[in-house]
């Protein structure tokens, strides 16, 4: 049996759950699986990543330990788990005022970076966005006295910033300049102080323009749509289905690369222009056909198909075999995505990129 431990809390009222899990993935879902098994009052969540489960009850109850069988035995034969209702003090609830000149994206997105290494502790979000004005930063100053509590910032505006870190001062609240030490090292090493500009970065100039174009190229020419056209793309996606192909695309799209991708279907051929293509970078996606067959599944009981040979695990088996021999054929690079995010996805096809455009750089 595997234990595994989904955090600490004080036991007042141990309560011990055991019965079948229900597959609640998502059919696009490429990383951990998603199970749940619904008691009164309580919900027990798996989720399986990277050989490991990792387990989570629904407020107001901590799980304290979980025992399941050995590999996969433990999807028909069920778990045993052990949750706590936590007393008022084992969950601690704070105040988190973000204040931004601007969208508030950048702070939200350090913040939630933060806030997710801390276990047993909930935040109580107030969003403060386009505080441009002293009348605005006063009332987003009365709101943090009704609500006292942690307060971030990225204010580029001295005259707001003096306004704001005061305030705090006077209220007794932390007040944390989210981006000042990365300012400060880059003024430093540049030798020169930064503009001063809220939301700076979101800019209509030539690079957002270019990403929209990059957006809509992509969406134009995804599973293989206006296949005659893929030479203009940066990168192009090939694998068999439910390899995220689509996701990736269009994540990459939003960081600025034109990309297409193809499916690669038994019996269907590529397009010909594929073949001995050169310029656009060509990654195959590939992932564990175990794996493919349990996605392949939710989806069609998502939309009520009827089992075929897109589920049979040896069909799917021949699927993957067949395109890694493609790509292998082709000398394309591969990247098995059965493990990997979106993001890890897009970050290794993104460093293949760079890759392929130094060695072009370094040929000419």
């Amino acid at each position: 049996m595997i234990p595994v431990y989904g955090g600490d809390a004080i036991l007042s009222t141990a309560m011990d759950f055991s019965g079948p899990v229900t597959r609640t993935a998502k059919p696009d879902s490429t990383g951990p699986e998603i199970f749940i098994h619904r008691f009164p009052g309580i919900d027990i969540i798996l989720l399986t990543g990277d050989n490991k489960a990792h387990a989570f009850a629904s407020n107001p109850f901590r799980l304290i330990t979980l025992l399941l069988s050995p590999g996969d035995e433990w999807l028909s034969t069920g778990f045993t788990a052990t949750a706590v209702l936590c007393d008022d003090d084992d969950m601690k609830d704070y105040h988190l005022h973000l204040v931004s000149d601007a969208t508030g994206e950048t702070l939200e997105t350090v913040v939630r970076a933060a806030t997710a290494q801390f276990e047993n502790v909930e935040a109580v979000e107030h969003s403060h966005i386009s505080i441009l004005t002293r009348k605005r930063m006063t009332m987003v100053l009365e709101n943090i006295a009704e609500n006292p509590g942690i307060v971030m910032f990225t204010i580029v505006s001295e005259d707001m910033r003096k306004q704001l870190i005061k305030g705090c001062r006077n209220l007794g609240v932390p007040c944390i300049p989210v981006l000042d030490p990365v300012l400060v090292s880059l003024a430093n090493f540049l030798g020169e102080q930064s503009r001063g500009q809220p939301g700076r970065q979101h800019m209509l100039d030539a690079e957002y323009f270019s990403r929209i174009e990059a957006l809509n190229f992509t969406m134009a020419h995804d599973d293989g749509q206006l296949p005659g056209e893929i030479g203009k793309a940066d990168i192009i996606l090939a694998g068999v289905s439910r390899t995220s192909k689509t996701p990736t695309s269009i994540y990459l799209a939003h960081r600025g690369y034109r990309v297409a991708n193809i499916p690669i279907v038994p019996g269907c051929p590529l397009p010909p222009d594929l073949d001995g293509l050169e310029g656009p970078l060509i990654v195959g996606l590939t992932a564990n056909p175990r794996r493919l067959v349990q996605i392949r599944e939710s989806r069609l009981k998502t939309y009520h198909q009827e089992e075929s040979a897109y589920i049979d695990p040896e069909s799917v088996q021949t699927e993957v075999v067949a395109a890694r021999r493609l790509f292998s054929r082709n000398h394309w690079p591969v990247i098995d995505v059965t493990r990997r995010s979106i993001e890890e996805t897009a970050a290794a096809i993104i460093a293949l990129s760079r890759q392929q455009q130094d060695k072009a750089a370094g040929s000419s």
